[in-house]
């Protein structure tokens, strides 16, 4: 059963990702050119969402393992935009 929940935080994670890189291009006007404002923006979406969500389950997988899921989605997130796969 501890699938689920993991499987929501997954969801979680990209969506906050996405919204962090739609409000940087919003706020700023630009096609990323730069990436670490970008990952400093996701990661702080990201944690804020994991503080409210996970917290309230009090879930000893997320308490081990929260911060290397976030760091890994973070640096997919900047490879993804140094390829330029995210450029208009």
């Amino acid at each position: 059963m501890r699938f689920f929940p993991t499987l929501i935080l997954m969801v979680i994670l990209m969506s906050g990702c996405g919204a962090a890189a739609n409000k940087y291009k919003e706020d700023l006007n630009t096609t990323f050119d730069n990436i670490e404002d970008l990952a400093i923006e996701s990661e702080t979406i990201v944690k804020s969402y994991i503080d409210k969500w996970y917290n309230t389950l009090n879930d000893p997988f997320m308490n081990q393992y929260g911060s290397l899921i976030v760091g890994s989605v973070v640096r997919s997130t900047i490879s993804t935009l140094k390829r330029g796969n995210l450029k208009n």
